[in-house]
């Protein structure tokens, strides 16, 4: 009968440490408040950024946690659990409770993030601003990108493209299966893009949204800041992008679950890193190449060589709905790499194993 009894309460404290430190499926965004389980692995937020914090098992834990930080200059905590950035740096919030005269301890580190890295969970976005400007967008005798004088407006945009990282903090289904890496994130059909940019929103509280083809255009070639490369930023495609040129990864290097197959979304990753290459003049990454990029824009404007066709107005009637990429890819040619460039993409029923997204937000 001893035994019995230790052996109930050894069980009832295992569950009740697993209550503590194991993390559930009821962490949620409220609004644009963290409800945070603290047994991930690391939170960002920004300066005077407040979140709630969480041990597991819901928003109060066992309810007797008693909450500290290591550096209050950095971050502090009160004993709710909400915690607030104070200066940018990295610290560490614990939460300690007793049980049956039993201490556990939960932990986890905090980055305090300024305000151009924009924090969403276990993960943040570091946005670029763009001074808007006018610039003739394409290239005469450019089929499918005739030349045109545009204006835009001031804008905020991505300092490189979505990565798996990102992904996983924000879409927590994600992880278990892709790891946490800063790969970049393939997003095949423009419904899944659309999708994840819905996601970021929701997180955030903030307009994102994917860049039309003049945001996305005027960036690639530095804004004000513009040097005339023919890619962006420099003339040698080496020197900025993975493109077919220089690049080993192909088809079979891409990662896609059964399941996001057979919702027809398309998520996954290609081995292949950001940042590897040099940026161009407004300190943005690849570009060009890499993976190709959504923009927001209808293909409304197609010029096709009438010779190649019976009907070209059959081929304008079946891309009237289309959106399209740029920037060209790890399997794009030299021409798909032009800063001009572009390739009409996005019906319900089109992929493109080779495309992610750039985010954009408005100043």
């Amino acid at each position: 009968m001893i035994i019995t009894m230790r052996f109930v309460r050894l069980l009832l404290i295992g569950f009740c440490m697993s209550i503590l430190l194991s993390c559930t499926d009821k962490t949620e965004l409220v609004k644009t408040d963290l409800v945070y389980c603290i047994t991930d692995t690391y939170l960002y937020l920004n300066v005077s950024q407040s979140l709630s914090v969480a041990t597991a098992g819901g928003p109060d834990g066992l309810g007797r946690e008693k909450w500290e930080s290591k550096n209050p200059g950095i971050a502090s905590v009160d004993q709710t659990g909400k915690v607030v950035g104070v200066s940018v740096g990295d610290t560490e919030i614990s939460a300690v409770a007793y049980y049956n005269k039993n201490k556990y301890v939960a932990s986890i580190v905090v980055h305090v993030l300024p305000d151009e890295m924009i924090a969403m969970r276990n993960c943040y976005i570091e946005m670029v601003s763009v001074e808007g400007g006018s610039f003739v967008m394409g290239k005469d005798g450019y089929s499918v990108n005739p030349a045109k004088e545009v204006t835009v407006k001031g804008f905020r945009i991505a300092k490189y493209e979505m990565t798996n990282r990102q992904f996983s903090g924000i879409c927590r289904e994600g992880k278990s299966y892709y790891g946490d890496s800063q790969q970049y994130r393939l997003c095949a059909t423009y419904p899944g893009a659309e999708k994840v940019v819905s996601m970021i929103k929701e997180a955030t509280g903030l307009k994102f949204r994917l860049p039309t083809e003049a945001e996305w255009e005027w960036a690639a070639r530095g804004g004000k800041k513009s040097k005339g490369y023919i890619y962006s930023g420099a003339d040698n495609l080496d020197e900025v992008a993975f493109w077919k040129g220089n690049s080993t990864f192909s088809r079979s290097d891409i990662r896609l679950s059964n399941e996001e197959i057979l919702n027809k979304q398309f998520f996954g990753y290609i081995n292949l890193e950001i940042g590897l290459k040099q940026p161009n003049e407004l300190g943005l990454y690849d570009m060009t190449g890499g993976v190709s990029e959504w923009v927001s824009d209808l293909f409304p404007d197609i010029v096709v060589d009438k010779s190649d066709l019976d009907d070209p107005r059959d081929y304008n009637e079946y891309y009237k709905d289309a959106h399209f990429c740029k920037g060209g890819s790890f399997n794009s040619s030299e021409k798909g790499c032009y800063i001009y460039a572009r390739e009409a993409h996005g019906l319900p029923t089109s992929t493109r194993y080779y495309s992610g997204i750039r985010l954009v937000l408005d100043d």
